[in-house]
């Protein structure tokens, strides 16, 4: 038996296994008339004020803490360009093509190097 077709059985039979539980658990489905409320915890910080402050964070605090951009290490320009691109294209953050360089920029004077 080919290794392709070992990892395929056994994610199958995980799958089944999960299927069978959630429908001994009740096999609860959402509800789409249901609200649900979430409250995050507060950041420790914002970005901070500057030029693309206002496009990092309406981008990037869609999905990100501000402080997941000041735990990284420092990034040139081409490198915080190459992140902001990644998670337009991979990840699908609805980013303009323009607007890229600018939060590039931005990230760089937050948290950058030469």
């Amino acid at each position: 038996m080919r290794w392709t077709s070992i990892v395929g059985a056994a994610l199958l039979a995980a799958a089944g296994g999960l299927g069978a539980w959630g429908a001994a658990a009740g096999g609860a489905q959402s509800d789409p008339n249901v609200t649900v409320s979430v409250t995050y915890p507060p950041e420790r910080q914002m970005f901070k004020d500057g030029e693309g402050a206002g496009l990092a964070r309406a981008n990037c605090q869609i999905c990100h803490s501000s402080d997941y951009v000041y735990t990284q290490p420092p990034l040139t320009k081409a490198q915080w360009a190459a992140e902001v691109t990644k998670m337009k294209r991979v990840y699908g953050a609805n980013i303009q093509d323009g607007d890229v360089d600018a939060i590039a920029a931005y990230l760089v004077t937050q948290n950058g190097r030469e």
